[in-house]
């Protein structure tokens, strides 16, 4: 933690102890800053730690950040960077100190509705294999309304969709829960990437590794107001961030899309079936892309009902794509083609074990596909 002041709230005032550690870096937006920690304070009921890292900001931000620390109310410690370090060492030395059960990491540009933290915490508390979790409010149509009414629209996701998880290849690191446990297992966030910049789904990839998975909670919303700190941080982010993907792909590798005509019916409660949809998940997680044919009669909702699965980012269920297959093709599986807007889509009929999934190297990505029409997420 070099170069950095902490200061903490003074141990005089009676806390509850916190569940969670709330970890947020700040480089100044010092409005947006005000906002977030009003409606924090306002709609969080469990009991909080809030970490603030102050990344260098200016004086009249530094200022009114060591005043927050004097208020009663949540404990809060403050970090001060007397140069930028950016996001990703930012948030590990507020990793480094946190000591609750859950830990959050937040950047200061959210606007958290009511409920936010305790629906996390319950699809946490209800999922063992479940590593990271973000809430609702990244989608613009979604962050639109939410911006006019926050409670309204949190309360409308709260009673549509109690309870029910999106499983997803990564959660964003916007605003991210994860345990204790598992940052435990992982260590900090990699700092090759410098602000933050896909640190958060290299994350969820070594989460991945080890067994858990990463979901949307569909009943939390804490909206998210994007980039405001990166244009103050970095006028060239852009092409920071598509280094970051290029690095990223360096690592894990790039993901194509399938469409994927099963030969058995995925709803049927058997050993194979299980192993099909376990595999298709398990693609999926590592941010494959499936557009799934099943058995005519057969409905999504029905399948996942069967295998005790959730929704997944990754895994559109079409029973009208065949169509879109060319007709050369549907008697070759497993040939490349382009279709939609251009994504590459490779046919496979049957067995998902037999899929190759293996990663395209680097070398053979067009570099103006990098952060474009090619995605690994």
């Amino acid at each position: 933690m070099s170069e950095s002041v902490l200061r903490q709230t003074p141990a005089s005032i009676p806390q509850r102890e916190p569940v969670c550690d709330i970890i947020m870096p700040v480089r100044d937006n010092l409005e947006l800053t005000c906002d977030c920690l009003e409606l924090l304070r306002k709609n969080t009921a469990s009991p909080f730690r809030l970490i603030i890292i102050d990344d260098g900001s200016g004086q009249i931000t530094a200022r009114w950040l060591g005043n927050q620390v004097k208020r009663p109310g949540a404990p809060m410690v403050l970090i001060r960077h007397e140069t930028s370090q950016g996001w990703t060492r930012s948030t590990n030395d507020g990793l480094a100190i946190s000591r609750a059960p859950y830990i959050c990491l937040m950047n200061n540009d959210v606007l958290p509705a009511p409920g936010w933290l305790e629906r996390m915490i319950a699809h946490m508390e209800a999922r063992p294999d479940l590593g990271l979790l973000q809430p609702r409010g990244n989608e613009r149509e979604l962050l639109d309304h939410a911006l006019d009414d926050l409670e309204g629209v949190a309360a409308g996701l709260a009673q549509r969709w109690a309870g029910q998880l999106e499983r997803s290849s990564f959660a964003s690191g916007y605003c991210l829960l994860l345990r204790r446990r598992l940052y435990q297992a992982l260590g900090p966030l990699d700092e090759s990437y410098p602000y933050g910049l896909w640190a958060d789904i290299d994350y969820c990839r070594r989460a991945q590794d080890l067994g858990y998975f990463s979901a949307v909670a569909r009943d939390a919303l804490v909206a998210h107001l994007q980039n405001r700190t990166f244009k103050i941080v970095d006028a060239q982010w852009r092409a920071t961030a598509l280094e970051g993907e290029r690095m990223f792909i360096e690592r894990w590798g790039y993901r194509l899309g399938f469409v994927w005509l099963p030969q058995e019916r995925l709803g049927a409660p058997n050993p194979q079936a299980a192993r099909q949809m376990a595999r298709l998940y398990n693609l999926a997680d590592h941010g494959c892309v499936f557009y799934v044919l099943p058995k005519a009669g057969e409905r999504a909702e029905e399948v996942l009902s069967a295998h005790g699965l959730c929704p997944h980012g990754n895994v559109f269920w079409e029973d009208g794509l065949a169509s879109l297959i060319p007709r050369p093709l549907r008697a070759r599986p497993r040939l490349a083609y382009l279709a939609g807007k251009g994504r590459a889509r490779v046919l496979h009929r049957g067995d998902l074990a037999r899929l190759d999934a293996s990663c395209l190297p680097l070398t053979q990505l067009p570099p103006q596909a990098i952060g474009k029409t090619i995605r690994a997420k």
